[in-house]
């Protein structure tokens, strides 16, 4: 993983979703604009909001819930 680089862009590249100067090009707007990665990528074409979507929900759902630990 490139540091500085959202996580996920690296499931995007790792599923094939994108392609690593996808993720550069869409780092170089994220930079100009101050825009969310995923935004940019359904904007500039490169995934579907659905795609954002179906991964964004298994990073959220991977994440650790606080409350499991009381």
């Amino acid at each position: 993983m490139v540091m500085n680089r959202p996580v996920l862009l690296d499931i995007l590249i790792g599923n094939r979703e994108i392609t690593p100067a996808q993720a550069k090009r869409s780092l170089a707007i994220q930079k100009e604009s101050n825009k969310l990665i995923g935004m940019i990528l359904v904007e500039e074409g490169y995934i579907s909001g659905e795609i954002l979507c179906k991964y964004l929900s298994m990073e959220y759902e991977t994440a650790v819930d606080p409350r499991a630990s009381e």
